[in-house]
């Protein structure tokens, strides 16, 4: 008969993982409880930082982010703990993603070859720490790719700055493609491309995470 291939599995680095998935969730309990927060609370964050996702050729959960459909005045006028709120909820519904828990996630960002004053100004800093943390840190999904599309130039000096504090594996995971639309489809899969991402020629209309949701 056939013969599954092993999986090794490093328990105490999981552990850990979880671990500080935990703490953090304790550390924001207060904020993501009070009040309790509802799938309508979520809706208008949704909209306006055009979250999308879908399943990759490979099964796993792909986030889109593009900046070129963000509506900044929206966003701009959203109080930070709204965000986060809203992001958390979102990163627990890929988190409880089956293929997602299985085959681990992507993100994708469309980052619309933004200056580098808009983007620092884009997400309030204390909004883009715990984020950062959460979604790449310490969520419980194993992160396998995170492609960047039409990268600004000055991305490039700071991924070489912050490569210096990354691990080799995470080096690798980081992918900056500039125009090159056509990685998208190379790498995922081109049936997964959401319709109107980028110029990446996307026709899917379907969202795992939406469409279950809203």
């Amino acid at each position: 008969g056939q013969q599954r291939a092993a999986v090794m599995t490093n328990v105490s680095k999981a552990f850990r993982r979880l671990d500080a998935y935990a703490s953090w969730m304790e550390d924001a309990a207060e904020e993501l409880t009070q009040p309790p927060l509802t799938t309508e609370e979520v809706l208008p964050l949704v909209r306006a930082w055009a979250l999308r996702t879908s399943h990759d050729s490979q099964g796993r959960l792909v986030w889109w982010l593009d900046i070129a459909q963000m509506q900044l005045e929206a966003i701009a006028q959203m109080p930070i703990s709204e965000q986060l709120r809203g992001f958390v909820w979102f990163a627990h519904a890929i988190m409880f993603d089956e293929r997602a828990q299985r085959h681990g996630m992507a993100i994708v960002e469309n980052l619309a070859c933004v200056g580098f004053w808009a983007a620092v100004t884009m997400v309030p800093m204390k909004l883009s720490v715990k984020l950062d943390r959460l979604t790449i840190g310490i969520l419980p999904v194993k992160m396998k790719l995170i492609l960047m599309l039409d990268t600004p130039r000055w991305m490039s000096v700071m991924m070489r700055i912050f490569s210096m504090f990354m691990s080799k594996k995470m080096q690798k995971r980081m992918v900056m493609c500039k125009k090159e639309w056509h990685a998208v489809g190379e790498r995922l899969g081109a049936d997964c491309v959401p319709s109107g991402f980028g110029e990446c020629g996307g026709t899917l209309h379907a969202d795992p995470v939406l469409d279950a949701h809203f």
